[in-house]
């Protein structure tokens, strides 16, 4: 060693016991002259918003007598445990490859320093963080949850952000009464900065959502309840994911972006029924364009749901009888809040079962703020919205006929006779019915025309004041009577 190594060497030394006593406790510092490879054990690091335990950490310090064949950035925990914004991360290993973590660096980013985990987390460059596996732990309405990666590695990260995160498969636990398996996880362009800010316990306002993630994938996804039941999904997928972080509560959908369920097997266990088999096709869920923390478009799609029937089964044996083997329901539903006018539009809700019927909703709802969405008490704030315009179509694609089907076989008459005889007890049931009913001849003209001859029924109504009429005088029937004469109301049958 030359005196010139040997100054350069102390110097290092120095340096990195300082910088230790500087970040927390350390109990032992070891350097190898040759190599110049630190290691510090049984590390402790508090932060403003994180502590950090770490059993072991050793990386290149950049001294060295030899010039060693590695990577000078490349760092290794063993034993790694961070709390932050009431989540525990932990890892037996961790290995971080092509790090901006150098050893002055590494003083820096874990120093007591009045600067948040997130802010420097966006600091953060790496080709690759790999871990055998992670458990994130957080506790949800007063009971712990545990999540479980396996395989775990996020690759070229830059400026906090992730190009690719991935999983070989994992399992999340608690509370009840769901647990799940899950098989490879896949994500792509992951904000690992702006999901540390989401975490934390009191985040900073931002005056704009972020992007999250691009796209997200899990592949067979199994939930399963107490009771039995079990859902199992081929593919759930997010893209286009975005959150705005804020001192407000965040709506669970803003992190969802377009999530889709795709080839779900649904086996459920029932209480003194037979267990029942459904199958999914579909399931489509979108949220997108928050404001201060809650999506203002809503779509969800369900295609291809298949419920079977059988004549064993109190719950489906009138709709076995009718020769309808399995129902096949498809579902769109599309709606928009708009802030800046307090307004909640219903384009569609629309349900369609194959061969026997569908409904359509559309409606405008006034008085819609954000306490409707995120206040402890958001269901009394949502009686406190108006009905500005509200419409209902009923279609019948085949039921009645299977109807008129069965009721004449049992009966031993002619279709058309049988039709008739329906048709008059349809007829009469209503007008008993509707008798109580506010007085709207329209509509029950129309359900009179609908019941005698099903084919299509639509009714609309629109409110005479701009202001709608709140929900809460439609609750009881006297309070319905009293503000029927508040809309303009059009019915038609076809």
């Amino acid at each position: 060693m030359t005196m010139r190594s040997a100054i350069k060497y102390r110097l290092a030394a120095g340096t990195v016991l300082a910088g230790v006593a500087f970040v927390g406790l350390c109990w032992s510092v070891g350097l190898d002259p040759l190599t110049g490879r630190m290691t510090l054990s049984d590390i402790v690091v508090a932060t403003p918003d994180a502590t950090i335990h770490i059993g072991r950490v050793s990386f290149y310090s950049g001294y060295a007598l030899t010039t060693p064949a590695h990577a000078a950035e490349n760092v290794s925990f063993k034993d790694l445990s961070v709390d932050a914004g009431g989540l525990t991360y932990t890892a037996p290993s961790l290995d971080i490859a092509g790090s901006s973590l150098t050893q002055r660096d590494f003083a820096a980013v874990q120093a007591r320093t009045g600067q948040p985990f997130a802010a420097r987390l966006a600091t953060f460059a790496a080709a690759s963080v790999v871990a055998p596996q992670v458990t994130v732990e957080r506790v949800v309405n007063g009971q712990k949850q545990t999540i479980v990666l396996r395989n775990f590695a996020i690759r070229n990260v830059a400026a906090g952000k992730a190009a690719t995160v991935t999983a070989e498969s994992g399992t999340l636990k608690g509370p009840p009464p769901t647990d799940v398996a899950f098989g490879p996880v896949n994500g792509r362009t992951l904000d690992l900065a702006l999901l540390a800010k989401l975490a934390s316990e009191k985040p900073a306002p931002e005056p704009q959502p972020k992007p999250l993630f691009a796209s997200f994938t899990m592949d067979k996804a199994t939930f399963k309840t107490p009771q039995g039941t079990a859902i199992t999904i081929g593919r759930l997928s997010s893209t286009n994911a975005k959150a705005q972080p804020g001192d407000q509560p965040q709506h669970l959908l803003t992190y969802l972006g377009q999530l889709t369920a795709s080839d779900s097997i649904i086996d459920l266990v029932r209480a003194g029924a037979p267990n029942q088999r459904w199958t999914l096709k579909e399931l489509s869920v979108l949220a997108d364009d928050p404001r201060e923390g809650i999506p203002t478009k809503y779509r969800i799609t369900l295609d291809g749901l298949s419920v079977p029937t059988s004549t064993s089964d109190p719950q489906t044996k009138n709709l076995a009888d009718l020769g309808i083997a399995a129902l096949t329901i498809s579902a769109k539903a599309d709606g928009e809040w708009m802030p800046q006018a307090s307004e909640f539009n219903v384009r569609q809700f629309n349900l369609d079962v194959d061969n026997v019927g569908a409904i359509t909703l559309r409606g405008n709802l006034g008085k819609v703020t954000k306490e409707t969405f995120v206040a402890d008490n958001s269901g009394a704030r949502f009686k406190e919205a108006t009905l500005k315009t509200a419409s209902v179509v009923i279609e019948n694609k085949g039921l009645y006929e299977r109807i008129v089907m069965r009721e004449a076989k049992k009966r031993n008459k002619s279709l058309e006779d049988m039709r008739k005889e329906l048709a008059a007890a349809n007829m009469l049931a209503t007008i008993n019915m509707m008798d109580s009913q506010p007085d709207t001849n329209v509509v029950k003209t129309a359900v009179l025309r609908f019941v005698s001859k099903p084919g299509k029924l639509s009714v609309s109504i629109k409110s005479k004041s701009p202001a709608g009429v709140p929900l809460n005088e439609l609750g009881s029937q006297a309070s319905a009577a009293a503000s029927a004469s508040k809309f303009e109301v059009v019915a038609t049958a076809e």
